[in-house]
This record gives C-alpha cells, sequence and structure tokens, in this order.
C-alpha cells in the first residue's frame, strides 16, 4: 500500500510516463485544452510549489499586487506544462521547433575557443532540447548536468529517456549529493570540454551562497550554488551566461550574454568567487525578472530580511 501510495505522488513516474503516452496520442488541436486543464488541476492540488512560486515572484516584483502575484503563479505553472509537453514531442520526432539566438556572435565566439568553457543557465525554457540541439554546435562533447530525480523509479525513466534523446556529442551527468561529480567535470573542464550546468538553484544540504538580482532586492537574495563558480576557478576556464526563453508554440529562443571570468586573483578566495557570483546575479536578474513566468524554481529560493 505504502508502494502505491508513493507511485500516485506528484514526484512519482507515473505523470511522467502518462505524459510520454499521451502527448504523442493528443491530436493537435486538443493540446491547448488539454494542456490549460491539467495545468489548473495540478496548480489547485500542488500548494506547496504553489506558494513558493508565489513567493518567488514576489522577491522578483516586490511592487506586483497580491492578485497579480495570484494569477502570476498560474503563468508559471502553464508555461511549464507547456515546455514539458514540447519535450515529449522533441523526444518523440514530432514537430518541429524553430529557435532563434540573441548574441549569435558572442556564442560563435565561445564555441571556438580552444580551452574548455563553463555554460551557466537558469531552471528556464526546455534546458534538455536545447542541449541536444545545440551540443554539436561546439564541435566537442557537452557535458549537461541534471539534479537527480526524488525517486528511483522517475529516474529509471528519465535516464532512458535521456538516452533516447541524446547523441554522441552530448553527455548527462547527474549530481548526486555524494558530490564526486565534481571530479569529472574539472577533468572535463581541463580537456577542453563544454559543461552546462543549472547556477540559479539549490540542491541537497549544503551551504549556499546568497547574490542579488536587482537594485530593489535589499532584503531578498537568491540562494545560488557556489560550485560551477569553485569549478571554473580550478579549471581556469571562462563562464558563458546562456538561457532559453519560450516564445510561442514549438519557438525558443537562446539568450547569450557575455563571458566572464571567475579567476583567483589574490589570497582571498572567497572574494574572487564573491566577485564572480555577484556579476552572475546581475546577469541573472536581468534576464529572470523580464521573464520571470518563465523561471520554473518551484521551492522558495530566496532569504529574506525581515524588518
Amino acid at each position: 500500500m505504502k508502494s502505491l501510495f508513493n507511485r500516485l505522488r506528484l514526484q512519482s513516474d507515473l505523470l511522467p510516463r502518462f505524459l510520454a503516452w499521451a502527448v504523442p496520442a493528443c491530436p493537435f488541436f486538443l493540446e491547448p485544452v488539454l494542456v490549460t486543464a491539467y495545468t489548473a488541476l495540478f496548480w489547485a492540488i500542488a500548494a506547496p510549489p504553489r506558494r513558493a512560486v508565489q513567493s518567488n515572484i514576489r522577491a522578483l516584483h516586490p511592487e506586483m499586487a497580491a492578485p497579480a502575484v495570484w494569477w502570476g503563479s498560474v503563468r508559471v505553472f502553464l508555461n511549464f506544462a507547456w515546455t514539458c509537453v514540447d519535450a515529449e514531442r522533441a523526444r518523440g520526432g514530432a514537430g518541429a521547433f524553430h529557435w532563434e539566438v540573441e548574441g549569435v556572435e558572442r556564442f560563435d565566439q565561445a564555441a571556438e575557443l580552444d580551452s574548455g568553457l563553463l555554460l551557466l543557465t537558469a531552471h528556464m525554457g526546455n534546458y534538455d532540447i536545447a542541449a541536444a540541439a545545440f551540443a554539436d554546435r561546439f564541435g566537442k562533447k557537452v557535458h549537461a548536468v541534471r539534479a537527480p530525480e526524488p525517486t528511483e523509479e522517475l529516474q529509471d525513466f528519465r535516464r532512458a529517456e535521456l538516452a533516447r534523446s541524446t547523441g554522441d556529442s552530448l553527455a548527462i551527468a547527474y549530481n548526486t549529493a555524494e558530490g564526486l561529480l565534481g571530479i569529472d567535470l574539472i577533468r572535463a573542464l581541463s580537456n577542453g570540454e563544454v559543461v552546462a550546468i543549472q547556477g540559479d538553484r539549490v540542491m541537497f544540504d549544503v551551504s549556499p551562497t546568497l547574490c542579488q538580482l536587482h537594485e530593489d532586492a535589499d532584503k531578498a537574495r537568491l540562494r545560488v550554488p557556489i560550485g560551477p563558480f569553485v569549478l571554473a576557478m580550478t579549471a581556469r576556464v571562462p563562464i558563458l551566461p546562456l538561457f532559453i526563453v519560450r516564445t510561442g508554440l514549438r519557438s525558443y529562443r537562446i539568450l547569450c550574454g557575455e563571458m566572464f571570468d571567475c579567476l583567483r586573483t589574490s589570497r582571498d578566495k572567497q572574494a574572487d568567487l564573491d566577485r564572480a557570483v555577484a556579476h552572475w546575479g546581475s546577469v541573472l536578474g536581468n534576464v529572470v525578472r523580464p521573464n520571470w513566468d518563465q523561471w520554473f524554481v518551484f521551492e522558495s529560493a530566496f532569504e529574506v530580511e525581515l524588518d
């Protein structure tokens, strides 16, 4: 009975398995109706993620009125649902996707580097299908870091799905609680390869570092992982900010920022890390704030200073 109850949780593998079956079987014209209906259902029953999203929206836009925050959380859930549907379409090879790149010259400059490269991104758009679509453009192996799934059944299902949709130029690496992945990633970066990692969400029981996303956020700071910056500093590779934004039906835009470094310049290693984190915070804020309804972080992401 306990096993059956666990399989019925929102974080079990039953919903992704149902989605993998339903999306290819669904007539195209019914997609908007069903996506909206199921999104409304899950928004209603998923109280903790709903409250967390609303908390994050308030931190990003403290001026936003309560009804707008309420409606904004619906928009976040709806956009996330559409990206899930798009991901299934992409894995099944159905439907053409339109991609555009903003900052293509910066993207090409990064792809031409002889050294390794760390791609730093956020929980936006479609991380998996973007990685699969653009990995070949780097001309070197790309290691896309993912958080492990909350259950063993879901982890096995996701592994099988990703194995079908990734080519030789893309490898999926799972960031487990043991923290052993860092050694492999440093080796990959030192060999001139690319590591793609999301830098806007802290996983596991680790001490986060804090950054400010915008000038008005003097009391709310985002918890971000320090690991990517330690990786870049250790391997001595540049960091390329890269974001994915959904612009319409099967349409996405890649936002490519300016490369920056996280270098050891003094005996104070922490000060050097803090400078890189602060720069990442400003870059992240410039993307997340205007695209807040596509920021898919379903946990409370900020530490808020109380009066």
